[in-house]
C-alpha cells in the first residue's frame, strides 16, 4: 500500500486512484498502484512467522510432523528436538561415549569441540543448514536464585533460577525429565546429577553452569576432570526462516524509488 494513502481510501469512489485512467491521470493511477501490487506479491511470497510458543520446524520428512528442531518465539531461540543428539551423532569426536543412557555425557571442553564440528558439518553450512549452534545461555547474575556466590568467582545458583534458556523451558513449559513435551531424550540418566552444560562462569577457574531438568536446579560445575554433563545445542533465531535473496531486496529498493517518484508533482 502506498504510504500516505489510508487503506480505506483506496476503494473510495472519489479517490484519484479509482478514477478511470485518462491521459495523465491514468499514468498517475498506474504509478501509484503497481508498486504496491508488486510489494504485496513480494510479501506474500515471503514466509511469515507463526504465532505460537514452541513451533516445530524442519521436519525430517517433507510435509511431515517429525520436526528436527523447535523455535521458541518468546525468547527467539531454536532448540534441537533431540536433547541428547550427541549420543547418536558424535560429529567425528570419537571420544564421545554414544552407548547406554549415559551416552553423550561429556566434559565441557569435549562438547565445545563437538559444537564446532556441528557448525562446520555439511561442507560448512552447519547442521540443519545452520552454523551458529552453541551452549544454552544462563546469566551470571540471577536475583531469583536461592544462592549467590561472590568468591572466588561471581555466580548465581540453586533453585528458582529462571533467567537461563534451559530454565525458560523448565519454568515456562514445565519441561522435565518426566514431561518432555515435544522433545526427546531429556537427561536420560535422570538418577544422576549430570544435567546440561550452559554458559561459562569463569574461564580462570574452568567452571560453567549446569542445569538439571530433574529438579530445576542450576549448579556450577567444573569443565574438565569430574565435570560431565549432557549438551543441548541451541541457535539464535528461527533457523527455518530463509533470508530474502539479494534480487528481492533489489526489487524492494526499486519499488521504494518508484513510490517516491510517484509522489512528485504532475503537470
Amino acid at each position: 500500500m502506498t504510504k500516505g494513502i489510508p487503506m480505506a481510501e483506496w476503494n473510495s469512489p472519489g479517490h484519484p486512484a479509482t478514477r478511470p485512467p485518462q491521459a495523465v491521470s491514468g499514468i498517475r493511477h498506474l504509478s501509484r498502484c503497481w508498486p504496491a501490487t508488486i510489494a504485496a506479491a513480494v510479501l506474500a511470497s515471503s514466509p511469515l512467522p507463526a504465532t505460537a510458543a514452541l513451533i516445530g520446524i524442519l521436519p525430517a520428512t517433507p510435509g511431515g510432523t517429525d520436526y528436527q528442531a523447535y523455535y521458541d518465539d518468546i525468547i527467539d531461540v531454536t532448540f534441537l528436538a533431540d536433547a541428547n543428539y550427541a549420543s547418536s551423532n558424535n560429529f567425528n569426536i570419537t571420544t564421545i561415549d554414544m552407548g547406554g543412557i549415559t551416552g553423550g555425557v561429556e566434559t565441557y571442553s569435549t562438547m565445545t569441540m563437538w559444537l564446532a564440528e556441528m557448525n562446520s558439518a555439511n561442507g560448512g553450512a552447519g547442521h540443519l543448514g545452520a552454523s551458529g549452534w552453541r551452549f544454552p545461555y544462563t546469566p551470571t547474575a540471577d536475583p531469583g536464585c536461592s544462592d549467590q556466590i561472590t568468591s572466588p568467582y561471581v555466580a548465581s545458583w540453586g533453585f528458582g533460577c529462571t533467567g537461563g534458556e534451559l530454565a525458560h523451558l523448565y519454568f515456562t513449559y514445565d519441561i522435565t525429565t518426566t514431561n518432555e513435551g515435544p522433545f526427546v531424550n531429556i537427561e536420560r540418566d535422570s538418577s544422576s546429577t549430570s544435567g546440561y552444560w550452559s554458559s561459562e562462569i569463569s574461564d580462570a577457574y574452568n567452571v560453567s553452569y549446569q542445569f538439571r531438568f530433574g529438579t530445576g536446579q542450576l549448579v556450577p560445575s567444573t569443565q574438565t576432570t569430574g565435570g560431565f554433563s549432557y549438551t543441548w545445542p541451541v541457535h539464535d533465531g528461527n533457523i527455518s526462516v530463509v533470508p530474502l535473496p539479494g534480487a528481492v531486496w533489489f526489487l524492494a529498493t526499486a519499488i521504494a524509488g518508484l513510490m517516491g517518484y510517484s509522489r512528485r508533482p504532475w503537470r
